[in-house]
């Protein structure tokens, strides 16, 4: 058993770019790896910003015999793709968290042998929920189908799990952490200091509460 990482460089940072990059290179290569792969298989895509600004990760495990068929099906899809659309389909390479030309072998180092297969269903999980919303985002709240919109699938996917995670995580405290933390990656790509996401949190509280209270002022 075997793991490969794909990263392939997109040339345009819009919706219809990221979305073509799934539809074209992602569903059809899950669903070859899908037909090669023995029982014990996973898969996972990402968005990051390594090697290249836009770069979509692409990660499978299996058998080598499957891995070898996936990275073949991979560069003949490639050539295709490339010669239809060169400026979104820029370039790729095989490597490790975004370093070209290294080999990625999981991350049980970081999370622990048991930890390393909880993220590892995680991940795949989450990519097959994510891919198949995607594949089907027109239909959204427009279909017996689909009654809700998109959103509010997305919103059930993190709001039901924090949920159950209740007894040990509070999810109000959690969001605001993550507003806090995920702002200051996209702005000035480090994390603050505790010290920093504290003061930034009280005035937010402070701005929620305010708005609470005129509300209620207001309306009752």
């Amino acid at each position: 058993m075997k793991w490969i990482e794909i990263n392939v460089g997109i040339g345009k940072y819009d919706r219809n770019a990221m979305l073509e990059a799934l539809l074209r290179l992602v569903d059809p290569l899950v669903t070859k790896f899908k037909e090669v792969a023995k029982e014990d298989y996973s898969w996972h895509y990402l968005w990051e910003s390594n090697p290249w600004s836009l770069t979509l990760r692409l990660r499978f495990y299996g058998d080598e015999e499957a891995i070898d068929e996936i990275k073949h099906g991979f560069e003949k899809l490639w050539s295709s793709l490339r010669a239809s659309r060169p400026d979104l389909f820029v370039e790729y390479c095989y490597g490790r968290h975004g370093e070209c030309g290294e080999e990625y072998v999981g991350e049980e180092d970081e999370y622990g042998s048991e930890g390393w297969e909880l993220v590892k269903k995680m991940l795949n999980f989450g990519s097959e929920i994510a891919l198949e919303l995607i594949k089907k985002h027109k239909d959204m709240g427009r279909s017996k189908e689909f009654k809700v919109p998109l959103e509010v699938y997305v919103d059930r996917y993190v709001h039901l799990f924090l949920d159950q995670m209740a007894p040990l995580i509070n999810e109000l405290q959690l969001y605001l952490e993550w507003l806090i933390f995920r702002y200051f990656l996209y702005t000035v790509g480090k994390l603050p200091s505790e010290e920093v996401t504290n003061e930034i949190a009280e005035k937010i509280i402070q701005i929620l509460q305010q708005g609470v209270e005129s509300y209620i002022r207001d309306t009752l």
